[in-house]
C-alpha cells in the first residue's frame, strides 16, 4: 500500500512537472518572439517560471535585449509607428534620462541572468550570453574599460566550456574599444537635410535673411538651371533683359 501511493505520488509530479515544463516554454515562446515584446510580460515569466529548466535566465536574457534594443532606436517598447516608421505617440521617443534608465534596467535583466545560469555547465552559454550584454550596456555608456573586463570574463567561460568561436568573437569586440566613441550626442532636427515631400525643419531667427535684403530676391541664385537660360518665375526674366533691336539684316540684303 505504501509503495502503490508513492508511486502514484511520483506519477502525480511527474506529470505536473512536465506540463509546467510544458506551459513554460509555450508561455516564453509567445512572449519572446512577438515583433514587440513588453518588459513586464517577460519579467513576469522569469519570476513565475524560475524553477523550470533554463526559462528564467532566457527570459532575463530577451529582457535585457529589449531593453538595449529600445536605447538603439530611441524609442520605447512596443512603440506604435505610422506607415513611414515613425513614432505615432510622441511619449514613446526616449530622451537621455529614459534611455539612460533602461540601460540601467537592461544591466539588472543581464545580471539577473548569469545569476540564474551560473554553476550549471549546460547553462554556460547563458552566462556567456549575460556578460555579453553587460559588456554591452558598458559599450553605450562608453565605458570601455568596463565593456573589456566582461568581454574578458565571457571569454574566459566560453573557453572553460568548451564553447569554441565565443571566445574569438569577445577578443575580436575588445579589438575596437579604442575606437569606442565618446561623444554619441546626435543631430537636432534643424541638423538633417530636408527630404522631398516633407516639411523643412525649423529655423532660428539667425537664419532669416537681413531687414535690408532686396524684396525681389534679386540677390539670390537665378531660378532655373544652367543649361536652360535661368528662366524666372513671372516674365521676371523678360524684364530684366533689355529690348533686343530688330532684325533688318534680312532686309538690307533684299535692297
Amino acid at each position: 500500500m505504501i509503495i502503490s501511493s508513492a508511486w502514484f505520488a511520483w506519477q502525480r509530479w511527474t506529470a505536473y512537472t512536465v506540463g509546467r515544463s510544458t506551459d513554460a516554454i509555450a508561455e516564453y515562446a509567445a512572449v519572446a518572439n512577438a515583433p514587440a515584446p513588453l518588459p513586464a510580460s517577460l519579467r513576469a515569466i522569469a519570476e513565475a517560471y524560475a524553477d523550470v529548466g533554463s526559462i528564467a535566465p532566457l527570459a532575463q536574457l530577451r529582457l535585457g535585449d529589449v531593453h538595449m534594443t529600445a536605447v538603439r532606436r530611441g524609442l520605447a517598447p512596443g512603440a506604435a509607428l505610422d506607415p513611414f516608421g515613425n513614432p505615432e505617440n510622441d511619449a514613446d521617443v526616449l530622451d537621455d534620462g529614459a534611455k539612460d534608465d533602461h540601460l540601467g534596467r537592461a544591466q539588472t535583466a543581464y545580471r539577473a541572468a548569469i545569476d540564474a545560469a551560473s554553476g550549471e555547465p549546460s547553462k554556460a552559454v547563458m552566462v556567456v550570453s549575460g556578460h555579453f550584454g553587460l559588456a554591452a550596456v558598458a559599450e553605450a555608456r562608453g565605458d570601455a574599460d568596463a565593456a573589456r573586463a566582461e568581454y574578458e570574463r565571457a571569454a574566459t567561460i566560453a573557453r572553460d566550456a568548451g564553447l569554441t568561436g565565443l571566445p574569438a568573437v569577445a577578443e575580436e569586440r575588445m579589438t575596437t574599444l579604442a575606437s569606442l566613441p565618446t561623444d554619441t550626442t546626435l543631430p537636432s532636427r534643424n541638423d538633417l537635410p530636408v527630404l522631398p515631400g516633407f516639411p523643412a525643419p525649423d529655423v532660428s531667427a539667425d537664419d532669416l535673411p537681413a531687414d535690408d535684403a532686396p524684396a525681389d530676391g534679386s540677390a539670390g541664385e537665378p531660378i532655373g538651371d544652367e543649361g536652360d537660360g535661368g528662366v524666372a518665375e513671372d516674365g521676371a526674366a523678360e524684364d530684366a533683359a533689355p529690348d533686343a533691336p530688330a532684325d533688318t539684316s534680312s532686309n538690307t540684303a533684299a535692297d
